[in-house]
């Protein structure tokens, strides 16, 4: 029997989940500062218990090409392909396998078409650019909705999405056994994810467990953890973890995204900037980016250029109300200072407009109407003035003193 049976304490088996669960009892006993050696063979025994059990499923569950037509023949190469994970994300085997005739004859490629999107509902989990060599051949896209006949319109709004768009998870970077179980360790990712984006803090320490109990390896499961740390207020372990992964991947964007949010998050607005700054020079709309970079304009009394980044904001995200709420933010810290100018110059009329348009912005419509009614208007300036007061009338539900200004404005 081989060793890694006995490490784990188990009979030779089949069964994954009971790997697993022998796996997690005996980690409860095995601390990595206490016994390093201990916790390095344990998770080398349950790694290769993993690898074993899905090697043998391979052998065992692949049909004889001899009992298959031609299409299933096709078909089994494509899910050798898919379960085998460097081939399932090598451009070049997806391009050997689509260049197969039936592929290409007008009398297999509708079929094979509607075979492969019926095993892509159950196994679905490919990187954005095999997706789209799929459809330079089978035309997805183009055939949507007479697809739509045939499959869930949920699912082909997924294919198609998955053709169009980048992905989220980089595919390129997980490690792990050739065979091992991706679709269930991203799905689990992608569970854990999913309970932080919507601070459901319940149980997460025991689904992070899960994730990182699989022999496969993503450095995102490394994101989730910094983000529960800085969620539980440990943001020593949350800098040390992502300032790590920062230097590895330095090209990642989810990882510089939260190099830039842990920074902030600890006060270090420097650095901050310069990694949002980073994502930004790459991606100029990135709007976690540009959040993040106006906040660090706030946290430096930049307030001129954090409201100019958070209105251009709006443009880009129309309606967004992060946006508008770090503006007002802007706008609070910008009154006080407009306020001290014009006590000094008092016919400053430019200082006057940018004073009464951050009034309006904030929705203190009364206060904009009192600090402008009435003021002194060079005649070059009448149009800017009538702007903002026939806004400002409006928004106040005052129509009729509205149209004078809307009128000449």
């Amino acid at each position: 029997m081989e060793k890694f049976w006995n490490i784990l304490g188990v009979e030779k088996t089949e069964d994954e989940e009971l790997v697993k669960s022998a796996y997690r009892e005996k980690l409860v006993n095995v601390n990595p500062e206490d016994d390093p050696e201990g916790f390095k063979e344990l998770r080398k025994a349950y790694e290769d218990a993993i690898i074993h059990i899905q090697e043998f499923k391979k052998e065992k569950t692949f049909t004889e090409f001899d009992d298959l037509d031609d299409i299933g023949k096709w078909m089994k190469k494509v899910e050798e392909a898919y379960f085998n994970f460097p081939d399932r994300i090598s451009l070049d085997k997806w391009r050997e396998l689509l260049s197969d005739d039936i592929c290409i004859g007008l009398d297999t490629v509708e079929t094979v078409q509607e075979k492969l999107l019926a095993f892509f509902m159950d196994n679905y989990y490919l990187p954005h650019k095999v997706w789209a060599l799929i459809n330079e051949r089978f035309d997805i896209t183009e055939d949507r909705e007479k697809l739509y006949e045939k499959f869930p319109k949920n699912f082909i709004d997924f294919v198609c999405n998955s053709i169009i768009y980048e992905d989220f998870l980089d595919f390129y970077l997980f490690e792990g056994p050739e065979l091992g179980e991706y679709d269930d360790y991203i799905k689990r990712y992608f569970k854990v994810k999913d309970m932080l984006d919507y601070n459901e803090l319940e149980g997460i320490e025991k689904e992070i467990e899960i994730m990182r109990s699989n022999a496969i390896y993503h450095p995102y499961e490394e994101v989730e953890v910094v983000r529960h740390h800085l969620k539980s207020g440990k943001d020593k372990h949350a800098e040390e973890i992502i300032i790590e992964l920062g230097n590895k991947y330095p090209n990642c964007d989810y990882i510089i995204l939260y190099v830039g949010e842990v920074s902030f998050q600890i006060g270090e607005i420097s650095r901050a900037k310069e990694y949002y700054e980073k994502l930004l020079e790459k991606t100029p709309n990135h709007y976690s980016a540009k959040l993040g970079l106006g906040k660090c304009f706030l946290a430096e009394k930049e307030y001129l250029k954090a409201k100019e980044l958070f209105i251009d904001m709006q443009y880009v995200f129309y309606g967004d109300q992060n946006a508008l709420n770090e503006m007002m933010k802007a706008n609070e810290y910008l009154i006080e200072s407009y306020k001290e100018q014009l006590d000094e110059e008092p016919n400053d009329f430019e200082t006057l407009i940018e004073l009464g348009w951050c009034l309006y912005q904030n929705h203190k419509f009364d206060d904009t109407i009192n600090i402008l009614e009435g003021a002194d208007i060079p005649e070059d300036k009448k149009a800017l003035y009538n702007n903002l007061m026939g806004r400002t009338y409006l928004s106040n539900n005052n129509y009729e003193k509205a149209y004078p200004f809307c009128w000449h404005g």
